[in-house]
């Protein structure tokens, strides 16, 4: 009995872009393998040729997007960078000339020159520029008066009208959310209610809508959730029916549809698989299992003053329809403003190990088969045109395909992972803006930067502060009003942009040494990396707007500072710090100074010269990280070893030990082979004295044991005479800093390190105190709304 019912237009629709699909699919298994190589390699060559000359140049035909030009110059210029390409100097400075133009006087961007400002546009405009980076193009922007401009388009709703008379939705709500995080103008004032017009907008699906009452869309889910993540809200959505909503979004054809019985569309690469690098790193956060304070990896006691680093190691133009923050203040409160780091990524180990939510195999070879014109360009499926914007956001998604199975955001992808030959890697994105990572990274210390050299110094600023001893989760205390410390004329006031906590910083707040601590109320931290505000009549070294790092206590445990460095401002004596290595960024540096100053001034102490043999018990501690290569490459020692547990031996051979012991398995001082300097970090003395030849030392960062006679004990003394000194060894090729990456949302405890919520920003249920583990950190004191927190070590380019 034949059906009484016809297909609708839409399953006539589907089936027949499935068998065009599928067909490609057969042709190409049929193929010998040279050629299904062939077809599979991303014509990197002919895409940039194509996108260079849309830049240049647009057919008549364009004119129907006359309104959209600083969109076109964002799907151009973004493609670029992802293949890892830059356009020419001439070409460069016409395109920011002419966002220039588009930009309103009064502030945001029109679609072109004398247009109205639109925030979509608004967004484009930013994104190129941010694309772009170098102070001309992000000089050019003028942000107090794109502030104004938001201002101007806040809803009482909470939402955002896209311009001026115009529609309220949530691509509003992100693109103005978006752009002021990424320029460091996000505040408690635009802020405002914010979530709870997203929260109306999530259906009884699960995805998000445009607007209250409306479908849920892949375009709108994604800003939807962006946004939550910006604001710090996005618990209040419900991700289990988003998750559910968005997983069934992926077709048989390994695209993704952006509504439910809609066609695939390989725009949705982006605005679907961005959604899952997003909630990926929520995953990451919310799904690794918290481990007691105090619990460490490797459990091997740290000293109360090692540092840094253990074990380590968008849619179819917003203007029409949709189809990878920190704390804000009053405006003009230029201290609290939230800004986002990067998932900065400056490159963590530290994705749960989870699979893709989603196929990344299938959504590649739709993307490359299906998607990609061999001439140049990508489309929307087979049997469309080619154009700039599924160029974008094609190339957007695969790039997020390509790292769907990382664990190790630092690391290059697995080779498994990237369908095709590796050749086709792109850059990394930052999945909240979707600008390549590099390109954020800039812009994200350009304004910090502005930020600093640009603002009035208060006298009063936002710090956690304890005044009692005890649990950090219970006696840290977050205070909004505490009074910026005095300068001293020996000193200089520092705008915090990264700082590092130390299980000095940890034990100082458990009363371990309160008998020579300074009285309470206490601000923790010894290490920071930031910029220079304001320096004390006698300083020489300084002047405002250096970007200086160091650790701000000349001895650690006499007496420290009460105002640390976990505040927005801090102050420290010229004779502690050192201008921060060119190669670093502000994260990195703030990680090392108290770790490296230790394991250089301990070496220095046993005398170690090149030619001799050095044993380092926690090498895979901060200070251990530390003294391997300091020994190798600076002090030249002929043999390196270091003890770590199993999973840390290749850590350790990789910063250049030359024998790895697990110490699980295996005592160090059975060897037959005695050593010059052993180097404690773990307190073994009285075992390393066993192991040491005639003459030899043993120095250690712990009380020394009873039978350990021939060991010394030697705290650190500060200075930025010694970092001066290492900072060639951090410049010159002697070695990289590897950054490795954490990602908490929130203040959360996480394998035993310290969390700490972005520039104070309180969350809904007020500010959680920073718990503090084993190692210590170097973080942004505003970042993105995963929170990003640092580790790191020095690793050597000749173990590459």
């Amino acid at each position: 009995m034949e059906s009484l019912t016809s297909p609708t237009v839409t399953q006539r629709d589907q089936i027949l872009v499935e068998q065009q699909v599928f067909n490609i699919f057969k042709t190409f298994y049929n193929m010998p393998p040279s050629s299904q190589s062939f077809m599979l390699e991303l014509q990197r060559e002919n895409h940039v040729d194509y996108l260079t000359n849309g830049l240049k140049h647009l057919a008549p035909s364009f004119c129907v997007l006359d309104a959209n030009r600083p969109w076109i110059c964002y799907w151009i210029l973004h493609s670029i960078a992802l293949m890892d390409e830059f356009v020419d100097p001439e070409l460069e400075d016409n395109t920011i000339d002419f966002l220039s133009r588009c930009q309103d006087p009064n502030g945001g961007y029109g679609g072109g020159p004398g247009q109205l400002p639109h925030l979509a546009t608004t967004y484009a405009a930013v994104n190129s520029l941010v694309t772009l980076g170098g102070d001309k193009a992000l000089s050019s922007i003028n942000r107090e008066k794109l502030y104004s401009f938001m201002q101007q388009m806040k809803d009482a709703s909470g939402g955002f009208r896209m311009h001026d008379g115009g529609e309220i939705d949530v691509r509003a709500c992100y693109t103005a959310i978006s752009v002021a995080s990424l320029l460091n103008i996000l505040d408690d004032e635009l802020v405002q209610n914010v979530g709870n017009y997203v929260l109306s907008c999530q259906t009884y699906e699960g995805g998000i809508s445009g607007e209250p009452g409306s479908e849920a869309h892949g375009g709108y889910t994604f800003c939807g959730l962006a946004t939550m993540i910006l604001i710090n809200e996005v618990d209040r959505l419900d991700l289990s029916s988003l998750i559910d909503w968005v997983v069934f979004r992926q077709g048989a054809e390994g695209g993704f549809q952006g509504r439910t019985n809609k066609l695939v569309d390989g725009c949705y690469s982006f605005w679907q698989g961005g959604i899952f690098a997003l909630l990926k790193r929520l995953n990451s956060t919310k799904g690794e299992r918290s481990i007691p304070v105090g619990d460490r990896e490797d459990s091997e006691p740290e000293s109360p003053q090692t540092t840094a680093s253990s074990d380590a190691t968008e849619e179819e133009g917003l203007n029409t329809d949709l189809s990878q923050g920190g704390s804000h203040s009053e405006k003009g409160d230029t201290s609290s403003r939230i800004t986002v780091d990067n998932i900065d990524h400056n490159s963590s180990k530290g994705h749960a190990k989870v699979e893709p939510l989603f196929n990344s195999l299938a959504l590649q070879q739709y993307i490359l088969l299906c998607s990609q014109d061999l001439n140049g360009g990508l489309r929307d499926k087979p049997g469309k045109s080619r154009d700039h914007y599924h160029t974008c956001y094609c190339l957007s998604g695969l790039s997020v395909c390509q790292r769907s199975w990382s664990e190790d955001e630092d690391s290059p992808p697995l080779p498994r992972a990237v369908l095709g030959p590796y050749s086709n890697l792109l850059e990394p994105i930052h999945p909240l803006y979707n600008v390549v990572l590099d390109r954020y990274q800039e812009a994200h210390e350009f304004f910090m930067r502005m930020e600093s050299s640009s603002c009035s110094i208060p006298s009063k600023m936002k710090a956690w502060v304890y005044s009692q001893h005890g649990k950090p989760a219970d006696v840290l205390k977050f205070e909004s009003s505490r009074a910026v410390p005095r300068l001293n004329d020996d000193q200089v006031l520092i705008k915090v942009v990264a700082a590092g906590l130390n299980p000095v910083d940890f034990k100082r707040v458990l009363g371990v040494f309160a008998d020579s601590d300074s009285p309470l109320p206490s601000v923790p931290g010894y290490d920071v990396g930031g910029v220079v505000l304001k320096v004390g009549s006698q300083v020489r070294s300084f002047k405002e707007g250096d970007e200086v790092y160091g650790n701000i206590n000349e001895k650690g445990l006499d007496h420290p500072k009460t105002s640390g460095t976990l505040a927005e401002y801090t102050v420290a004596e010229e004779n502690l710090l050192a201008l921060k290595p060119r190669n670093l960024g502000f994260v990195e540096a703030a990680s090392i100074p108290l770790a490296i100053g230790t394991a250089y001034q301990g070496l220095e102490k046993t005398g170690l010269s090149s030619g001799q043999s050095i044993l380092v018990l926690g090498g895979a501690g901060g200070v251990g990280t530390m003294v391997i290569q300091l020994a190798k490459h600076v002090f030249g020692a002929s043999k390196v070893v270091a003890t770590s547990s199993s999973a840390k031996l290749e850590l350790l051979k990789s910063l250049g030990a030359d024998l790895a012991i697990d110490y699980t398995k295996d005592n160090f001082e059975d060897l037959p082979e005695k050593f010059d300097v052993i180097y404690d970090t773990v307190g073994q003395s009285e075992r390393a004295v066993k192991a040491i030849k005639e003459g030899g030392k043993v120095v250690t960062i712990e009380p020394v044991g009873e039978l350990a006679e021939r060991a010394f004990r030697f705290i650190l003394t500060s200075s930025g005479a010694m970092l001066e000194k290492l900072n060639p060894f951090l410049e010159n090729g002697e070695a990289d800093v590897y950054v490795a990456r954490t990602r908490v949302y929130r203040i959360r405890l996480i394998r035993s390190h310290v969390c700490f919520e972005s520039e104070f920003r309180p969350s809904t249920s007020g500010p959680r105190a920073p718990i503090h583990g084993d190692f210590s950190w170097g973080f942004h004191v505003a970042f993105d709304k995963f929170g990003v927190y640092f580790k790191v070590h020095v690793q050597s380019k000749h173990q590459q």
